[in-house]
């Protein structure tokens, strides 16, 4: 008996694990009927779901991402199946003598055992589908740059702001397009402005022709409900051309204009019309209230008076003709208009002739020299103002600097300029332009702006009484129709359409020309003639593609500024040229490789460092930084550390470590960058140096006697990209007043700031640290968990953009951070839904800011 124990155990075991298995072949048949009715439910419950699908598009929300990942699993699921039963059928005519009998039994077993698992597999899907009470979700509310109000098309900039407000009925416009055509606009130019609107403006795609690009813009308006806002049309714009797919009934999209001619709307087809009358007396006089303001208003009884004197001579022009002659006379001559000078004129021109001083007066002036509704850059033309001469920069640049944006301030504050999108921009009403240009003329101090036309010999006549000339996009100039061109001081050439030639001789006889500015535009080739321009003062070449300057740009010995940034391919310095500019107070070289003759940037007195040195009055550089010798050299340079106001530190092979405080000397810095430096492993910043190369010192940091006020002061902007050793970004607690913070694309990247690292010193006990920050761009790092773990308040905060940061799980933020600044947040759906959350109201509060994807 105590032998058979043992035994009958064993063939218990044996037979449980033999019948458990032998299961699979015998019920093989039941099995493979049981997954193919259940995949038949399965494919009913998604054909359910689909349909549930699109009626809820119908209603302009979004499915579910869930819902998307299950029917996915579903289609998936179907394929395996498919595979399953198809070996089934395969095994199933291979039994030799009854049901249960199989050749071969072992792979019998394996496709039954598949069997049972697919068809648990489609039970759960089964009940996944059944337990979707929702489908699908409201869209967010389409993304809308807002304009400013206070432009002239007002009703048009509500209608467009209304679109981007957190109250609007999300979900019922998936795209809102805002273009400003104005009198000159072309389909091209439109095309290109909807293109850039709809994130397809890059070099491949603005090099395709117009029917390329209207397909492009076909495939991504088609299939959406949109709309298209068009300001300011003076002829019949063509809308299939642009490739905007045309408005009905099953689109539900529409198209709004503004024009100031009635023929115009009969040449487009409106559906309707809507006239906008003139303001009646009592709201025009309410209008004025509120511009001029009461104090104004009523200190003294005639001004009352005056502003209702404006509209009177107008008051019975009833035709486009008599308007339209009425303006020419306002440009050529006002004082032909009856009562104009009196009465109109001198009102519009009030605001110039109060200007404080002559020098803001021509500063305004210079604006008229850029196209109609042209945004200005603000720092190109302070730029432009001082090296023409308006701002005095021989003591102090920065104080030049300064002035310029403050008049740009002054003039936008009477409002002969205007706020652009942009807020590194200005605009010109066309009016006030015209009001300037009349002036100039007034004056004889001549400005022509010349956009996209042949030059020939008509133009170059008018241009030889010409003080300022501005060439947008012209195709050619007659080579045989040169002139003298005495008074002017002012050339302005941008093209980005076509490379521009310049006839032998056009520069020879511009004797007192003062600015040449090329910037953005396509040269054939740079003018070797412009080396006998000794009158110039301010030459600019930024973001144009030239490899060499020319060796003749030594002659022109009163240069005092000269712009080389964002070029791409590295540029050519013939050697003794830069010393040779005696005068220079300006070189701008920011993104921009450098190589003289023998050298790299820095090497010998002969290279472009020890030019550099030779030059007594430069007060402004920016720099691009490349080797590690570079960065060594830079750090011996005490005087140029500090003249420099922007650099950027690419490529440096070989650079592993990097200490700022070996660059504390730069007190004018503004901006810094560091790209593409692979083998980079650590920023760093020392109290004390003991190496004196730009390396970190031996010494062990000790952070907590390290003042703010010994730092980085007026640093505004932070760039890191591709750096991919890089772990963590806890200097910045040294840079208080930053405004701008980019990491892209690097994949080491763990914290921005490390609080291990930064002992005593602390955030919580210093609140300063990104309080200025405006724009926060985390892109591409695979490794990040935390900006810092600490709440912070980022009281000036206005966009933040997260993308492919899948280990970021929680951001410092409270209820309160950004509560009056917050303009925008970009960030993935699938990320945002899985943020971990202090409190819920936090969340909440974000939630108006939200621009998925």
């Amino acid at each position: 008996m105590d032998c058979v124990s043992p035994l009958l155990d064993v063939a218990t075991r044996l037979w449980d694990c033999g019948s458990r298995r032998a299961v699979f072949i015998c019920e093989l048949e039941e099995n493979r009927e049981s997954l193919h009715n259940k995949m038949g439910e399965l494919n009913s419950i998604s054909q359910d779901v689909q349909t549930r699908i699109r009626l809820a598009e119908q209603h302009h929300k979004q499915p579910k991402q869930e819902v998307i990942d299950w029917l996915e699993t579903v289609q998936d699921v179907n394929t395996k199946t498919n595979e399953i039963l198809q070996k089934v059928e395969q095994v199933s005519q291979q039994r030799c003598l009854g049901p249960h009998c199989h050749k071969n039994c072992r792979e019998t077993y394996k496709i039954g055992k598949k069997v049972v698992k697919m068809l648990n597999t489609v039970a759960e899907q089964v009940e996944r589908g059944r337990n979707f009470d929702d489908v699908a979700n409201d869209l967010p509310r389409p993304r809308v740059d807002e304009m400013p109000m206070e432009k002239t098309t007002t009703i048009l900039k509500k209608i467009n702001n209304e679109f981007g407000k957190p109250c609007y009925n999300i979900g019922i416009i998936d795209k809102v397009v805002w273009v400003v055509v104005s009198k000159d606009g072309t389909v091209e130019n439109v095309q290109k402005d909807i293109g850039r609107k709809l994130g397809l403006s890059t070099d491949t795609w603005d090099s395709k022709n117009g029917d390329e690009k209207a397909s492009d813009i076909y495939r991504i308006l088609k299939d959406k409900r949109f709309v298209l806002l068009l300001d300011d049309i003076w002829k019949r714009i063509d809308v299939f051309l642009l490739g905007v797919p045309h408005p009905n009934k099953k689109n539900k999209s529409k198209i709004i204009f503004t024009t100031r001619l009635e023929e115009v709307c009969g040449h487009m087809e409106a559906d309707k019309i809507i006239k906008l009358e003139c303001l009646s007396p009592s709201q025009a006089l309410e209008l004025f209230r509120e511009k001029v303001g009461e104090d104004t208003l009523n200190s003294h009884l005639q001004i009352a008076q005056l502003a209702e004197s404006i509209g009177r001579t107008m008051a019975y022009k009833r035709t486009v003709r008599e308007w339209d002659y009425a303006l020419r006379m306002l440009r050529e001559c006002p004082s032909r208009i009856s009562s104009m000078d009196e009465y109109v004129f001198s009102k519009l021109k009030f605001s110039y002739d109060n200007l404080c001083d002559e020098k803001i007066k021509s500063c305004f002036l210079y604006c008229c020299i850029f196209p109609e509704d042209y945004d200005i850059p603000i720092e190109k033309l302070v730029w432009l103002w001082i090296g023409e001469g308006f701002l005095n920069y021989s003591r102090n640049l920065d104080e030049a600097l300064n002035e310029g944006n403050e008049i740009i301030a002054n003039l936008q504050h009477v409002c002969l300029l205007e706020s652009s999108i942009d807020d590194n921009r200005v605009k010109m009403h066309d009016v006030i332009r015209d009001m300037a240009l009349w002036i100039t003329r007034k004056e004889k101090d001549y400005i022509f702006t010349i956009e996209e036309m042949a030059i020939n010999n008509k133009q170059m006549v008018e241009w030889e009484s010409a003080k300022r000339i501005a060439m947008w996009n012209i195709k050619s100039i007659d080579s045989n129709c040169l002139r003298t061109y005495a008074n002017l001081s002012t050339l302005l050439v941008y093209s980005d359409s076509s490379p521009i030639a310049f006839p032998r001789g056009f520069f020879q006889y511009m004797p007192v020309i003062k600015v040449l500015d090329f910037e953005g535009s396509e040269l054939e080739h740079v003018p070797t003639e412009i080396g006998i321009l000794v009158s110039l003062q301010h030459l600019n070449f930024s973001w144009i593609c030239i490899k060499m300057l020319p060796i003749e740009l030594k002659n022109i010995t009163n240069l005092r500024s000269l712009h080389l940034e964002h070029i791409e391919d590295p540029v050519s310095i013939p050697r003794e040229v830069i010393s040779a500019l005696s005068k220079l107070q300006v070189l701008r070289l920011y993104r921009t490789v450098t190589n003289t003759v023998e050298t790299n940037l820095f090497g010998h007195e002969k290279s472009l460092l020890g030019e550099l040195n030779r030059l007594q009055y430069l007060d402004y550089v920016t720099l691009t930084i490349t080797t590690v010798d570079d960065v060594k050299n830079l750090h011996n340079r005490h005087k140029l550390q500090c003249i420099t106001r922007n650099v950027i530190f690419y490529l440096c092979k070989g650079l592993t470590s990097f200490s700022l405080s070996s660059f504390r000397s730069m007190s004018c810095l503004k901006e810094i960058e560091f790209c593409d430096c692979n083998s980079l492993e650590e920023i760093i910043f020392h109290q004390n140096e003991k190496k004196g190369n730009g390396l970190p010192p031996d010494n062990i940091p000790n952070f907590n006697f390290i003042s703010y006020d010994q730092c980085f002061k007026i640093l505004h902007q932070v760039k890191l990209f591709e750096c991919h050793r890089l772990k963590n970004m806890t200097w910045l607690i040294w840079a208080p007043n930053i405004k701008m913070l980019s990491i892209e694309f690097c994949d080491s990247m763990e914290e921005v700031i490390g609080e291990s690292e930064i002992g005593v010193v602390g955030l919580q006990n210093d609140l300063r640290t990104f309080s200025g920050l405006e724009i926060l761009s985390l892109y591409g790092l695979p490794k990040l968990r935390s900006i810092y773990k600490h709440v912070l308040s980022f009281p000036c905060l206005k966009c933040m953009a997260v993308v492919d940061c899948p280990e970021l799980k929680k951001l410092p933020f409270d209820s309160q951070s950004a509560k009056n600044s917050l303009k925008r947040i970009e960030v993935g759906r699938r990320w945002w839904d899985t943020l971990e959350w202090d409190d819920p109201t936090t969340r909440d509060a974000f939630f108006p800011y939200l621009f998925l994807f």
